[in-house]
């Protein structure tokens, strides 16, 4: 006889609890930005480069960071083009 462990997937309201937190976040960042621009100065942003092979994960890696899915996925190959993500 074997066991099943059964596997947790994330439910409804986690994956709600966890987009409201990311778009807190970014609300607060760009708060923080228009301030900072009121007051004549700028506010540095956050750079972040991914480089690796062919389906190593590089888009989930920048979704799973930003909080939200930005990209169009095709069924043979990932992401079809070099990417440039800026917060405005």
């Amino acid at each position: 006889s074997s066991t099943t462990t059964p596997t947790k997937t994330p439910s409804t309201s986690t994956r709600s609890r966890k987009h409201s937190d990311s778009r807190s976040r970014f609300d607060a960042y760009n708060r923080l930005q228009a301030a900072a621009v009121a007051f004549g100065e700028t506010l540095p942003i956050p750079e972040i480069v991914a480089v690796g092979g062919q389906s190593d994960g590089k888009s989930s890696l920048l979704e799973a960071l930003l909080g939200f899915r930005f990209n169009v996925r095709e069924v043979e190959m990932g992401t079809r083009r070099p990417l440039i993500l800026q917060m405005l």
